[in-house]
């Protein structure tokens, strides 16, 4: 039988580490520090920038100058 499980996450808010029991206790706490290993880092970071330029690549804008709203696509096609 399965008595243990490992699990690495990583959270947007990290008080929501709350909601999870570590041996009986509370996984997060106001004074716990949210360590995040070196390993990961990279990858946090591509996904942030893929997002973030994801973003401003297909965000519609207004290129005629003419007042109303002629929303175009930035994506060439």
């Amino acid at each position: 039988m399965l008595e243990k499980v490992n699990i690495q996450i990583i959270l947007e808010n990290p008080e929501d580490a709350k909601l999870f029991t570590c041996s009986g206790i509370s996984c997060y706490t106001a004074d716990s520090k949210y360590p995040v290993s070196a390993a990961m880092i990279p990858d946090i970071q591509l996904i942030i920038l893929q997002s973030m330029i994801k973003i401003e690549a297909t965000a519609p804008s207004d290129q005629t100058g003419d007042a109303k709203h002629n929303l175009a696509s930035n994506t060439e096609k």
